[in-house]
């Protein structure tokens, strides 16, 4: 019973979710992506592990053992977009050369993403200074014509974090974590004519900008499993649950400081989002250099396009380490009902994450994948 309600009340609760919320099933951006988490499905709330428990669920920052130090850049892209690229630079200011490149691209999506910041924790608190975090999605559609329509999300952010324990044996602990985000927004269908004539595709005064102040809370919860009695299989898995309120005030943004230009308007339309998210860790017992574990969460709960497919990750997470300066990790999960994957390898204080995923970027009668590949290039001290 101990292992089956969490799962039950995991599936009612996006269940529920989606039935309020789930009228449509579209692209929902993600602040703060983690290249690690995406490679095994997004499932991370009852994990928090890392210094990434700081976005996921600062509850975990009470579970590290030592501090962490890191810093690096992070990319990710739909690898079509370089064509599309090399295809629109080849047609120029040609109206008739963009217009069939449009054509061969017809329903297409792409998406790119860079990131760089640096996050330092310690046991039961962090911090996070994110200046750069520049996400673009586009697709090619025609409502009017064959068009570009563009979404572009640009995010800093200084975030902190701290956790608590709540009993003696330290097996619950909650957390808060308050954040500063300064957005820059831009949403703009480009048309045949735009790409031809104008320079200045991305006007400042069609740009959007605002800060806000939101926080994050977590709780972190390892069952306290009786060793002897029909429960003892039970501490062969160690299992532990998750829940977090990401955007909890989601107030909007209400300051513009006019850094992108002084036409600018403020955010509409682009708020964090409050999200609710659960979840469930299995940790198997180790072998040889081996320590697997297993995964179930629903994130996203309570968002604009919730729904059952949206809202449910599942992931499996295979670490290993060889030496005290050698370790790494092999990913796979199903995030949004699509198949992700992700390896990482640490050398010394030199990280490497890849991942793929993809997005559900369709309706939710009109499902459409926008699979997603990914890096961190890292320091971790």
């Amino acid at each position: 019973m101990k292992i089956g309600l969490p799962f039950c009340l995991l599936v009612c609760f996006v269940t529920i979710s989606s039935k309020v919320y789930g009228a449509q099933s579209e692209y929902l951006h993600q602040p703060v992506i983690s290249t690690r988490v995406m490679g095994m499905g997004g499932a991370f709330t009852a994990v928090a592990d890392d210094y990434n428990a700081l976005f996921y669920n600062v509850a975990g920052l009470g579970k590290l053992e030592s501090g962490q130090l890191n810093m690096g850049i992070q990319g990710m892209m739909t690898p079509s977009i370089l064509s599309f690229k090399n295809d629109l630079e080849k047609a120029g200011s040609d109206a008739a050369a963009i217009t069939s490149a449009l054509g061969n691209y017809y329903g297409a999506h792409f998406a790119s993403r860079v990131g760089l910041g640096a996050v330092w924790v310690r046991p039961t608190w962090g911090i996070a200074i994110m200046p750069i975090d520049l996400s673009v999605e586009a697709d090619i559609h025609g409502t009017a014509g064959t068009t570009v329509g563009v979404q572009i999300y640009q995010d800093s952010l200084v975030q902190f974090g701290k956790a608590w324990f709540l009993n003696d044996k330290k097996t619950f602990n909650v957390g808060v974590a308050p954040k500063i985000v300064y957005r820059g927004y831009f949403e703009k269908d480009l048309s045949v004519f735009d790409l031809a004539t104008s320079k200045d595709l991305l006007r400042p005064q069609d740009a959007q900008e605002g800060l806000t102040f939101d926080t994050d809370v977590g709780a972190l919860y390892s069952l306290d499993i009786p060793e002897d009695g029909f429960f003892k299989f039970f501490q062969i898995i160690k299992p532990t649950l998750g829940f977090a309120v990401r955007n909890v005030l989601d107030m909007g943004y209400k300051t513009n400081l006019h850094l992108m230009g002084k036409d600018s308007t403020i955010v509409t339309g682009a708020n964090l989002e409050r999200r609710f998210d659960l979840g469930s860790r299995f940790d198997l017992p180790e072998f040889f250099v081996f320590k697997p574990r297993f995964m179930i969460d629903g994130r996203d709960m309570g968002s604009r396009y919730a729904s059952f497919k949206k809202c449910l990750h599942v992931g499996a997470e295979l670490l290993w380490k060889a030496f005290g300066w050698l370790n790494g990790g092999y990913r796979f999960g199903v995030s949004e009902g699509y198949l992700t994957a992700g390896v990482s390898a640490e050398i010394g204080i030199f990280n490497l994450d890849i991942a793929t995923y993809s997005e559900e970027i369709g309706t939710k009668d009109a499902p459409k994948e926008s699979r997603r590949y990914m890096a961190k290039l890292s320091l971790d001290f």
